[in-house]
């Protein structure tokens, strides 16, 4: 050990590791076999059939064609961890047609989402699948206990969030339809480090003790993004070793290229402003034509880097290579618009280049 603040501060401690205990190495990624891809036949339901025919589905992809027979074959308790766009929604809707096609007179779906927005569009899609082309009564908690329960013992799927959800079941011995539950959907697991993480993990850990509980089994069906501890997870969930599947974060339907570029300039304005030159570089080399979305700290960022882009646009006597649609298309945006930087912005699409100049100039001094 040396100081890094006094001359000639430093000592010499031997270790020994010879005793040392290490934690157990995490377990690879699950291999994405090649696998046949499974047709819709496979449901052996028509009204499913249909209902993923109607969306132009023709089979099943990789991932979801893998973890079909565990998820629609089986009562076993499944956690999926895939990349974003792998389609695991469809992955845990294999779970719910295995609940509401089953023999068991009680069918009771509740899937939470750590976010209200997720969990309203998860609402309007399943509300059109299993609502109005299926026929069985899709809901949606609305956070006030009394309704809630109501909605809860007339519905066959619900859907919720982790805080409405740990309001209904915390009283559970007196709510006989939180312990009919047959299946518990979780989607986005992989927050459990985020601000829902502490609700999220009690309503999970809630509804494990309910079934040992109550004795009758509830499913937990967990969807999540690639995991490094992915089978603590699946142990705390009980997904055994046939349940569990953490395909690799390179396992995408849409090819991803990675590519980083560091700055090691300290001075956070002086960074920000040094990297606007290669984020125009960047859109001109890899998506010169296709959309486009830049992440900035702040608003006030997002106004200058906007600002930025297209002054590297006008240097290249390109001032419109963002604009791919006539004036006549604008108009009625630039009347939309509210907020005086962004008008000025998009009116800077199809100004010329001193135009461009002389909107940046007072918001960069």
């Amino acid at each position: 050990m040396v100081s890094d603040r006094w001359i000639n501060a430093q000592t010499l401690l031997p270790v020994s590791f010879r005793h040392l205990i290490l934690p157990d190495k995490y377990p690879p990624h699950t291999e994405l076999l090649d696998l046949q891809p499974l047709p819709l036949t496979a449901l052996r339901c028509p009204d499913a059939e249909k209902l993923y025919a109607a969306q132009g589905l023709k089979v099943f992809n990789p991932i979801q064609t893998q973890t079909f027979s565990m998820l629609y074959s089986s009562n076993d308790n499944c956690l999926v961890c895939a990349p974003a766009a792998s389609g695991k929604i469809i992955c845990a809707e294999f779970a719910v047609l295995k609940m509401l096609t089953s023999d068991d007179p009680v069918k009771r779906c509740v899937y939470v989402a750590p976010h209200a927005s997720t969990a309203k569009e998860r609402f309007n899609e399943w509300s059109f699948k299993f609502g109005k082309s299926m026929g069985f009564r899709v809901s949606e908690l609305v956070g006030e206990t009394t309704s809630d329960v109501k909605i809860l013992e007339d519905s066959h799927i619900v859907i919720t969030t982790p805080e409405k959800w740990d309001l209904m079941s915390r009283r559970w011995k007196t709510r006989k339809s939180v312990q009919e539950v047959r299946l518990f959907v979780v989607d986005e697991l992989h927050l459990l480090d985020s601000d829902v993480g502490p609700t999220l993990e009690a309503v999970v850990s809630r509804m494990r003790y309910i079934s040992v509980q109550v004795q009758q089994p509830i499913r937990i069906v967990a969807l999540a993004a690639s995991l490094a501890n992915a089978k603590d997870v699946g142990e705390w969930i009980g997904a055994g070793s046939n349940g569990l599947f953490n395909f690799s974060p390179n396992v995408r339907t849409v090819p991803l290229e990675l590519v980083i570029q560091g700055f090691d300039i300290h001075h956070r304005s002086t960074r920000l402003l040094a990297m606007s030159r290669p984020v125009y570089q960047s859109i001109k080399q890899f998506s010169p034509e296709k959309p486009v979305i830049v992440f900035v700290p702040d608003r006030k960022q997002a106004r200058m880097t906007a600002i930025d882009l297209l002054l590297h646009a006008a240097s290249d006597d390109k001032p419109k290579r963002f604009l791919h649609v006539g004036d006549d298309a604008m108009r009625p945006h630039l009347a939309a618009a509210r907020e005086k930087s962004l008008k000025q912005t998009l009116e800077s699409f199809g100004e010329t280049r001193h135009r461009c100049w002389t909107v940046s100039h007072p918001v960069k001094s």
